[in-house]
């Protein structure tokens, strides 16, 4: 097993113990706190895995968080693509993979949602 799929495993791994139990790694993050924490450098793995899994589950995310946590790539960029399509209606090929490209999902959101970019769901 490579790297990158380690921590995608290691990350699923970690996401489930948060879901199961959120205060398993301390206190939970709320929205405020994930937006910091998914655009630092400097944050651990986990801390990108646990803050994507909350910007792509809260419904006030603005898509423009769910890119950047697409630029992390791995897992965050898998759990940023599912919500990514589910809140934009994207249509894929059945059986088709998720787009997880940044720069793909740039130009589509500006062709298809550039009024909302920014800003929270409605």
């Amino acid at each position: 097993m490579g790297k990158s799929e380690w921590q995608i495993e290691t990350g699923r791994s970690y996401l489930l113990i948060f879901q199961l139990d959120p205060t398993h790694f301390g206190e939970p993050m709320d929205i405020h706190e994930a937006q910091k924490v998914i655009r630092d450098d400097n944050a651990s793995f986990i801390d990108h895995v646990l803050a994507a899994g909350i910007l792509s589950t809260t419904k006030e995310t603005p898509l423009d968080d769910l890119l950047v946590c697409l630029k992390r790539g791995g897992l965050m960029a898998e759990m940023a693509a599912c919500t990514l399509y589910n809140r934009t209606k994207r249509e894929r090929a059945k059986g088709e993979p998720f787009v997880m490209d940044l720069d793909d999902w740039t130009r589509y959101l500006k062709l298809n949602e550039g009024d909302r970019l920014g800003q929270p769901p409605t």
